[in-house]
Formats: structure tokens, C-alpha cells, sequence
């Protein structure tokens, strides 16, 4: 058996071909196996779109083997030589089954679209109320590009509110409902861009989303988590907080694909922490504190 990352797609799609079961039916029956994953990933998976790189999704495909009736291996050894840290937006957000199919509703696919060269993501914490701003300068990597999505993870009971900014578009918005008990809301926000761009053009965006009536123990939970797809040229992350300050804050790198922090870093509990990264790794970059 000869394991290369090309042949898994083509034999997901020749396994789902010779069965007389749909993608919804599948996705159904991963559901109740406890691997959640939708008919339109599974879609994104049979076609090269994308590749199941996290360990939940890994275990997704072991379910799918045993559904299937491939021998074993058939489709887990392909995997063995995936590499996490490629290529893969759906690695580094929260793990949902609804947001393909949303960012495909906005009419957002999968592709690598721009590179990020400034992003500042700042979050505001003051009793009851979290204020969250992001401002992006991004460059595109292939013609057309209309569009930019940001995304947002919202305490379950918590109301939001997006801020109009003035000379920037009022961006769709769809809603995800929590995919566990104890996980959060995810808001995809998509903004219009006023002409397409072409290759090596430059797009900013600002956009402030305001979360209130966040209960102490929300916010204590409460981290701000930058997630990049891809290396970013300058990262800065910002947390302020106007009342009460942490008795500790730290940074954490996650990998693309990872579970688990691939390296932390303590920062100075003070009223305004500020973490500056050239070079950004691609994963998901926390700042975490507790009282």
C-alpha cells in the first residue's frame, strides 16, 4: 500500500461511490459515533478541498472506515503522512460542523485567498462586557477576491453587537449555535469588499464586535484566541482590562491540527498586556489569564 496524501481523496470517493448511502446519512451515522462531521466536509474530503488533519476528524475517518467496510488502513494510512500545518483553514477555528456549510453560504470556499501581513486583535474586558476589535492589512494571493470573513466566538448566554465603523461595509453575519455543551457561539462575519482585487493588491478592514451580559464565571473562561490559517507577517495581540487586573496571563501557541500547546509563554499581569510576534506561526494563538 503505497501512502501518499494525493491518493485519500480519490479513495474516500471511489469508498462513497460503491455505497448506497448519502453523505447526509453518513454524517448522520459519524454524529452518533461521537465524530461529528458534515455531508459538506466529507464532500471537501473526497475532493482534495481539504483534509481531515485534527485528531477529532481523524477518528471521524477510522468510523468512516468501519461504515464503509474498507479494510483497515485503507484510508488512516493515507493519513499517516499528512502533515498537520498545511494548508487548512478548518484546522485552526473552533471545531464546528456547521461552519463549511456557512462560509460556503456566504460564498466562501477554502482557498488560500490573502496573506495577512498586519493583524492587531484587541479585546477589552471590563465587568459584564467584552469589547473585541480587529484590524487586518491583507494582501490578495489570487484575482477576485471580494470578499473578507473574520471570525468570532461568543459565550453561550452572552448578547453581541457588531459596531458600524464609518467607511466600512456592514459585513453578513451567520450564527452558529454551540456544537457541545459548554462550547461556544460562532459568528462568521463576511465583508464586501468595493471592487475585486487582483493579485499583490491590498485590502484593510476593521471591525469591532461588542459582547455583553457575560457572566463572571464566562469571563473568567474567557481567552482571546487569534487564529491563523497561515504565517502572519506581524501579529499583535492586546487585552485591557478596566477594572480588576489578572493575577497571571500567558500565550500559547497551538499548531495547526494540535490539541495541545505547542509552546507558552508568562506574560506581566498588568492593566494593558500587549504581545507583538514577527513572523507569526500559522495555528491558534491564545492569550489566556485568570484572577
Amino acid at each position: 500500500m503505497v501512502n501518499s496524501p494525493e491518493d485519500f481523496p480519490e479513495r474516500l470517493a471511489q469508498a462513497l461511490r460503491a455505497s448506497p448511502l448519502s453523505l447526509e446519512q453518513f454524517a448522520q451515522q459519524l454524529g452518533a459515533l461521537g465524530t461529528p462531521v458534515s455531508a459538506a466536509t466529507l464532500s471537501y474530503w473526497s475532493t482534495g478541498r481539504s483534509l481531515p488533519r485534527r485528531a477529532r476528524s481523524r477518528q471521524a475517518v477510522t468510523h468512516l472506515e468501519q461504515l464503509l467496510g474498507t479494510p483497515p488502513g485503507w484510508l488512516t494510512g493515507v493519513l499517516a503522512t499528512v502533515s498537520p500545518s498545511g494548508w487548512d483553514p478548518l484546522a485552526v477555528l473552533p471545531e464546528h460542523p456547521g461552519i463549511q456549510p456557512a462560509l460556503a453560504s456566504l460564498g466562501v470556499g477554502l482557498e488560500r485567498d490573502v496573506a495577512v501581513q498586519v493583524l492587531r486583535d484587541r479585546l477589552v474586558v471590563a465587568p459584564g462586557r467584552l469589547a473585541r476589535r480587529v484590524f487586518q492589512l491583507v494582501r490578495a494571493e489570487r484575482a477576485g477576491v471580494d470578499r473578507l470573513v473574520i471570525v468570532h466566538e461568543v459565550p453561550r448566554e452572552a448578547q453581541w453587537e457588531l459596531v458600524e465603523l464609518a467607511d466600512i461595509p456592514r459585513p453578513e453575519v451567520v450564527e452558529l449555535e454551540p456544537a457541545s455543551p459548554g462550547a461556544p457561539r460562532i459568528l462568521l462575519t463576511c465583508t464586501g469588499l468595493d471592487a475585486a482585487l487582483a493579485p499583490g493588491e491590498f485590502a484593510i478592514l476593521h471591525q469591532q464586535l461588542v459582547i455583553t451580559e457575560v457572566s463572571r464565571t464566562a469571563q473568567a473562561g474567557c481567552e482571546l484566541v487569534t487564529p491563523r490559517p497561515d504565517g502572519t507577517h506581524q501579529l499583535i495581540q492586546e487585552v485591557a482590562f478596566e477594572q480588576q487586573l489578572p493575577a497571571w496571563v500567558r500565550h500559547s501557541h497551538i499548531a495547526p491540527g494540535d490539541q495541545e500547546a505547542s509552546s507558552t509563554q508568562e506574560l506581566s499581569p498588568t492593566a494593558e498586556v500587549q504581545r507583538i510576534q514577527h513572523d507569526a506561526p500559522a495555528g491558534r494563538h491564545v492569550l489566556a489569564w485568570g484572577w
